[in-house]
């Protein structure tokens, strides 16, 4: 049954917390970088996608569906995110999400055609979605009443990403006139990032919070999560992804084999929606 008011457990904030404010906020930076790499690898493969065309002979669908083809698993495996939480705790789900996005992104030059480019495209959505979904759930749950600010916090360092994903790689292939150099190092430094969060962020930051059978009545039936609001904001994210991936997805290459546009211009065009982001993510703080 569908109903106006959304049905969630008090929000209670953990008591194990770092030694300070300043540690806490270092802690959001850190957890902030390492999905800034997310937006990053997200981003760097339309950007370097005329490059990426030409060396496997894809046609233009073929390039639009391998650019894409990892929001498929991006919506099945956001939807899996809480199982795995529930399973696996936030902290692994976290680092496992983004060792397996970087991953994926360090092997994709080894590709050797459409299928195998395709596959491991579509795997790094898999920890692209792992992540997002454990980084808000850490945020929400540790910040408690200011949730919000984390979490436009969060939305900065994507945007940051999504900057800087496309202008660093489209660097690095005019140093190195070579488009896997991108990859290779963001794939690197991903996963670098994940061991460095994996030795200074503490349980208690990732998985702060009570655990579920403290703040939810066992006695007292669980009400619908299928909200009208829910509904509403599913949809609408829904059309918003739509129309931002079929303009990052393709609109580098029409600039540059249609309007003849340099690497820098093309570039700088396609990066109007993440400026929007980032945009967003300072005004929600």
């Amino acid at each position: 049954m569908m109903t106006n008011e959304a049905v969630s457990s008090p929000l209670v904030e953990s008591d194990a917390r770092p030694s300070s404010t300043r540690q806490a906020i270092g802690l959001a930076l850190l957890l902030g970088v390492s999905y800034m790499f997310n937006a990053m690898d997200r981003q760097v493969f339309p950007a370097l996608l005329g490059s990426i065309r030409t060396d496997y002979g894809l046609t233009l669908p073929e390039a639009g569906f391998v650019s894409t083809v990892f929001t498929v698993n991006v919506a099945i495996f956001a939807a899996l995110s809480g199982w795995f939480m529930a399973k696996f705790g936030r902290r692994y789900v976290l680092l496992g999400g983004l060792v397996c996005y970087s991953m994926f992104t360090l092997l994709t030059p080894l590709a050797t055609g459409f299928v195998s480019l395709t596959v491991l495209r579509a795997l790094t959505g898999v920890g692209e979605a792992l992540q997002v979904g454990a980084v808000f759930a850490c945020m929400g749950a540790y910040f408690g009443a200011r949730r919000g600010a984390a979490m436009g916090a969060m939305q900065t360092f994507f945007g940051l990403g999504a900057f800087l994903g496309p202008v660093l790689g489209t660097r690095l292939e005019s140093w190195t006139n070579s488009w896997s150099v991108s990859f290779y190092a963001f794939g690197i430094a991903g996963i670098a990032m994940a061991i460095v969060a994996a030795i200074v962020i503490p349980l208690e930051f990732t998985d702060a919070g009570p655990k579920p059978s403290l703040v939810r009545d066992v006695e007292k039936p669980a009400g619908s999560i299928w909200t009208r609001n829910l509904i509403l904001s599913s949809v609408s994210f829904g059309l918003v992804g739509f129309s931002f991936f079929s303009y990052s997805a393709l609109y580098a290459s029409y600039a540059h084999t249609v309007l003849a546009f340099s690497v820098v211009t093309r570039v700088c065009t396609a990066l109007v929606p993440c400026l929007e982001s980032l945009a967003v993510g300072l005004a929600t703080r």
